[in-house]
């Protein structure tokens, strides 16, 4: 059945007029603005969080956080010369007392004017010493690619990988290695000469596919383990067995019968009768004592 007027749309809830269309549509505009600003809201917010989705300021949405985590990298931050031109042995080094923690290697090319947690001021010569384990889900020829500005080097199992050292604007390099599916000690150098350009990202893919930032979802990361003491405790054992071995040696030799000359009848103790015979004089001690004058 048609409507009377023409001009009227068939909907699924009735005819509509166009008077009622219009306001419909006048109604919309201010849904669609409203819809606009909360995306707009919601996009400002996702860029003040990193990569775990916690609120922070650029500083640590780049090298790290100040917060530890258990599956990501430990960084240690050193104060350089401004005489650096390479990589230094971080080892003869003192870094800060405020180390970071990142879960992945992705610090592209950027402007750096922000420094470090408790660092602000540092943007220029510094280094960074990034350590921890990781374990591939399956073994396999990797390819790794590292982009730095400045100089940078990586290092698995203690050996050397790639090396992009030198003060230099962004650059990579990359080789290939085979991992087995066990885990693997992990180390990377960083360090950034004069301000204020920088550039720190670490890819990985395999002969069949496309570069990803390190570690994503085919390594899990771990803590750098902490360091073990375990021989001051052997020492300590050792020191402790060896006391109780003396004093225990010393109560048996103080126990033992004769050794002090008070107790038992030993060489050493002298009997009641000899001592008061050689105390009066009696027969035991003087040979001129005589049975006669025992008489008297």
């Amino acid at each position: 059945m048609r409507p009377a007027n023409p001009t009227q749309q068939i909907t699924p809830f009735g005819p509509i007029t166009g008077r009622r269309d219009k306001d419909r549509r006048t109604l919309a505009v201010p849904g669609v603005v409203f819809l606009g600003l909360f995306l707009l809201l919601g996009a400002c917010r996702n860029t003040s969080k990193t990569a775990t989705g916690q609120p922070t300021d650029s500083t640590t949405r780049s090298f790290g956080d100040s917060v530890p985590i258990s599956n990501g990298l430990l960084g240690r931050v050193y104060l350089l010369p401004d005489t650096t031109h390479w990589l230094p042995d971080f080892d003869t080094l003192t870094p800060v007392d405020n180390p970071i923690y990142a879960n992945e290697i992705n610090i592209p090319w950027q402007k750096w004017s922000e420094g470090f947690p408790g660092l602000r001021n540092r943007v220029e010569f510094f280094g960074i010493e990034y350590t921890g384990s990781f374990k591939p889900v399956k073994a396999s020829k990797y390819i790794f690619r590292l982009i730095s500005d400045d100089g940078s080097r990586m290092y698995i199992d203690g050996k050397k990988v790639i090396d992009n050292d030198g003060v230099h604007a962004e650059w990579g390099v990359r080789d290939t290695i085979y991992l087995s599916d066990a885990p693997h000690t992990f180390k990377l150098d960083y360090f950034q000469g004069p301000r204020y350009e920088l550039a720190l990202q670490l890819y990985w893919n395999q002969p069949d596919s496309l570069p990803r930032i390190f570690p994503g979802k085919d390594f899990i990361l771990y803590p750098p383990k902490p360091q073990s003491y375990w021989w001051l405790w052997l020492l300590a054992g050792l020191a402790l067995i060896s006391i109780v071995f003396l004093v225990r040696k010393k109560l048996q030799k103080k126990n033992t019968p004769g050794a002090t000359g008070t107790t038992g009848t030993g060489s050493g103790a002298a009997s009641p009768t000899s001592s008061a015979g050689g105390a009066s004089g009696g027969p035991a001690q003087n040979p001129l004592y005589k049975d006669s004058d025992r008489s008297r």
